[in-house]
């Protein structure tokens, strides 16, 4: 097996697990998800804390963030791994935002069943980060080809 392929294959598998992992997490009820924020709360005001920086965090902007974060985790690896799989197109950049928008809608589809209730918002947050590691990605992989592309001119 070459390492293209292996790349994409562990890519591949990474993007599945990013999904199960959102996806669990909005199938926890109402309680567990307050409980675990407020774990995740008190790690990162610590860490603030220690810092120095004078930030009080709540449970609902650490809840805001991870919305935002897990995408934009997803959106990088979709965006990476259309990238290792071929020079990009129009169309692979409209499968990764097909992508991002049907993983959010479901995502808060899903939270019906969780007793906590869907929110239009989160699914734009949620895009929202997947489109930020989606352009990141993009302005950094066209800054190293073009940096690639003029070392081997000046040669």
């Amino acid at each position: 097996m070459n390492k293209n392929k292996l790349v994409r294959i562990v890519l591949l598998i990474l993007i599945i697990l990013t999904v199960l992992f959102i996806w669990s997490n909005s199938l926890r009820g109402r309680d567990d998800s307050s409980l675990q924020s407020g774990r995740v709360r008190e790690f990162c005001q610590r860490i603030l804390d220690t810092l120095g920086i004078s930030l009080t965090l709540t449970n609902h902007l650490v809840r805001k963030m991870a919305h935002f974060l897990e995408f934009f985790l997803l959106g990088l690896e979709l965006t990476v791994y259309g990238i290792h799989r071929r020079a990009l197109t129009r169309r692979d950049v409209t499968d990764i935002l097909l992508s991002l928008s049907g993983v959010a809608f479901l995502d808060e589809t899903l939270q019906i069943f969780s007793a906590r209730g869907p929110a239009i918002a989160d699914v734009w947050l949620d895009i929202s980060g997947g489109v930020t590691a989606m352009l990141f990605t993009f302005a950094f992989y066209y800054l190293v080809s073009a940096c690639r592309r003029r070392g081997k001119t000046r040669r």
